[in-house]
């Protein structure tokens, strides 16, 4: 089984060498998609992108924290006091930085097989469609137990070759266009298949 694992990759991986790493030239060009949903809803979108999402934590700067003071700071003068509400004070008080929200393109969409994983060019991409099975016996609280998958993917490169995958991590990740209607943000989990127009 483990062989038959590394040949998929090692297959995979030459046939994506062959089609071409996606070129800067073909990356900036206008791509459209066509967009399924579960529900079975269908989106016409222009100038796509894949973009994953996430949260940055920030490092205060050194020096940027209050000090802190003790019972005794080693001042001789008065010592100065504060009234107000606790919201009107709160500005004075030590606070952490807010994490910051971020996202970053992708670029490439990884498939695995079994201990397999190849990561594919988006842009050697013409096709993917997902499939989905509800994870049973999930630890996760009931009220998202329900919408707990595993999802499969078959992948239709450029050239007409097809890549089975059994196993795709979604992460974060969200597909955004243009719609006639306006800007679309779609999360992975709820697209069915994209058919991508170069």
């Amino acid at each position: 089984m483990r062989n038959d694992g590394r040949a998929w990759w090692l297959a995979s991986a030459l046939m994506v060498g062959l089609i071409g790493g996606g070129s800067p030239a073909a990356a900036a060009e206008d791509v459209a998609a066509e967009v399924r949903t579960w529900d079975g809803t269908v989106f016409q979108l222009s100038q796509v992108s894949l973009e994953a999402f996430y949260t940055a934590l920030v490092k205060p700067k050194e020096g940027e924290a209050a000090p802190k003071g003790g019972a005794d700071t080693g001042s001789t003068g008065p010592r100065a006091q504060l009234f107000g509400s606790l919201d009107s004070l709160s500005q004075f008080f030590d606070k952490s930085p807010e994490p910051l929200q971020a996202h970053r393109l992708v670029d490439t969409v990884t498939l695995g097989r079994g201990p397999a994983e190849i990561s594919v060019p988006l842009a050697n991409v013409k096709d993917l469609k997902f499939q989905r099975a509800s994870i049973t016996g999930s630890q996760l609280p009931p009220y998202v137990a329900s919408s707990h998958y595993r999802y499969s993917a078959t992948a239709v490169l450029m050239d007409g070759s097809t890549i089975q995958a059994d196993n795709v991590a979604l992460g974060t990740t969200r597909v955004r266009g243009v719609t006639p209607q306006g800007r679309l943000d779609l999360p992975w989990s709820a697209i069915e298949s994209i058919s991508f127009r170069r």
